[in-house]
């Protein structure tokens, strides 16, 4: 059994020989999931008319995380690069109607509690910083929490959330995940980084 993420990005079908381009959701029932393909699809047609490109540099395993600077949902930027330090980093994407990401929230917590890795989020969704605030708070998020859209998420190698890239504290790829992930795979992920 796979473990469930929310496609958000057309991919093709794999193995079908037809290419086309599809969307997935794997969760809840089939009224949530066509909304949430119907949503992803408006969205995929705004993007692609804003002109979304293919990502510079692919995020891979044993190569450095490409450069960003995103602004935090408090105020102000964060570069990359301000995420060096002595501890590994996960930088998790993820939206507050991902049902995988909810259930990840937890395992995220215990992490940065820890102080085993810094946790970094970005939220890809399109409400108000108001409403992801508010989602933060309810959900006892304590870790950083940045804003992007979804081009980022593909520049970043992915047509899924959760997503989340282990870092180590260089800010190398030691690992990368495109599926809600435990507690336990997030622990031994953050040790295998130091």
């Amino acid at each position: 059994m796979s473990r469930p993420s929310c496609t958000v990005v057309p991919r093709a079908q794999a193995g079908r020989g037809r290419g086309r381009p599809r969307l997935d959701y794997r969760l809840g029932s089939r009224s949530r999931g066509f909304r949430v393909t119907l949503w992803c699809v408006a969205t995929l047609s705004l993007l692609g008319f804003a002109g979304c490109s293919s990502p510079e540099r692919p995020v891979s395993i044993g190569q450095p995380l490409p450069p960003f600077e995103l602004p935090r949902l408090g105020g102000g930027p964060l570069a990359s690069d301000e995420l060096a330090g002595e501890v590994p980093v996960l930088v998790n994407f993820w939206a507050t109607w991902c049902h995988p990401c909810i259930k990840e929230i937890p395992a995220l917590r215990d992490i940065h509690r820890s102080g085993s890795a810094r946790v970094v989020s970005i939220s890809l969704d399109t409400v108000s910083d108001t409403e992801v605030a508010r989602f933060v708070r309810d959900h006892e998020i304590e870790y950083e929490v940045l804003r992007a859209d979804l081009a980022m998420l593909s520049r970043y190698g992915s047509t899924s959330i959760p997503y989340t890239l282990v870092l180590d504290s260089e800010l190398v790829v030691r690992s990368l995940h495109r599926v809600a992930v435990s507690s336990s795979t997030l622990r031994r992920d953050v040790d295998r980084a130091r």
